[in-house]
């Protein structure tokens, strides 16, 4: 079956994924391939890089903001509210690559401040993206929570990292393009016994 994207619903109905393979150019006109894995169930993104050539961080960034299924996500995730108290921090490398993480932390208003003051300690975090000194992501996309992308994105946009985001300038931004995919659901990892 031939297509631009599939989208399946899970033997249960907890399983409502989007999967649209892609493509990306580099300078070099280099052509490389991945898959993008919405799950709007779980509302995750996670991307599959399966070619050699490793994308630009803000192509892929670009791109996904582009995605009508990842779109529809972040106004849903905008119209909610996050349980834990987090922030976003990010650590530069001396070979000028980028560490992002998102980190919670357990919050303690304290007597004697300003009403409305929190202080907190971190509890947990993880690392959300790494950027390598050449503004690629050359170890892979890491599974994320559409929440934890909007508040990375709004990171690097307060920091100047990122440029307008607006629909009609992200397709021209962007190097990245759905790609017609060849899906089957006759695939097997059963063993074939021939002697």
């Amino acid at each position: 079956m031939k297509m631009y994207g599939f989208e399946y619903e899970g033997r249960y109905g907890t399983e409502n994924k989007v999967i649209k393979p892609f493509r990306w150019k580099d300078p070099y006109n280099r052509i490389g391939s991945g898959i993008l894995v919405i799950d709007t169930g779980e509302k995750t993104i996670d991307i599959r890089i399966i070619s050699d050539l490793a994308p630009y961080a803000t192509d892929i960034i670009y791109f996904l903001l582009s995605d009508r299924h990842v779109r529809k996500m972040i106004r849903e995730y905008q119209s909610s509210s996050r349980i834990d108290l987090y922030k976003i921090n990010k650590t530069v490398g001396m070979s000028g690559r980028r560490d992002y993480y998102i980190n919670f932390y357990q919050g303690f208003e304290v007597g004697g401040f300003p009403e409305g003051k929190i202080y907190a300690v971190q509890t947990k975090g993880k690392r959300l993206l790494h950027v390598s000194c050449a503004e690629k992501i050359n170890f892979g996309w890491r599974k994320m929570y559409i929440g934890d992308f909007v508040e990375l994105v709004a990171y690097m946009k307060q920091n100047k990292e990122l440029g307008n985001i607006s629909k009609k300038e992200l397709k021209e931004k962007c190097n990245c393009w759905h790609e017609v995919g060849y899906f089957a659901d006759d695939v097997t990892r059963n063993v074939s016994h021939i002697i």
